[in-house]
């Protein structure tokens, strides 16, 4: 994205995420944990990735998409852009949990 770009997030979108990665990521760990956000802007959406190198989730014990919040979170978006969020989370991985959410925004009122 552009230094310039002005899309607005709406405020408190991202930190269920973070959170989950500060509280179940980094539980066990003592020190050196790191959240890393990156924001790619694509058409109509804004890819977002929340990546840290906690101790990750298994996709057995996973109900991330189940959640209360992320399903607050996707009505809330679908209520205001009239359009889906997608999310999807690396469960497969050892170490470490990357979610990429493509976040919609409107950029007049016909979209």
């Amino acid at each position: 994205m552009e230094e310039d770009d002005f899309i607005f997030i709406p405020p408190m979108l991202l930190q269920p995420f973070v959170e989950n990665s500060i509280e179940h990521g980094f539980s066990d760990i003592e020190s050196g944990g790191l959240i890393m956000l990156t924001f790619t802007k694509k058409d109509t959406h804004v890819l977002c990735t929340i990546r840290d190198n906690g101790k990750g989730i298994s996709s057995v014990k996973s109900t991330f998409k189940d959640s209360i919040s992320v399903k607050l979170i996707a009505d809330f978006l679908k209520k205001s852009t009239k359009k889906d969020i997608s999310i999807e989370t690396n469960t497969q991985s050892e170490t470490g949990v990357l979610v990429t959410l493509a976040i919609p925004y409107k950029l007049s009122d016909e979209n």
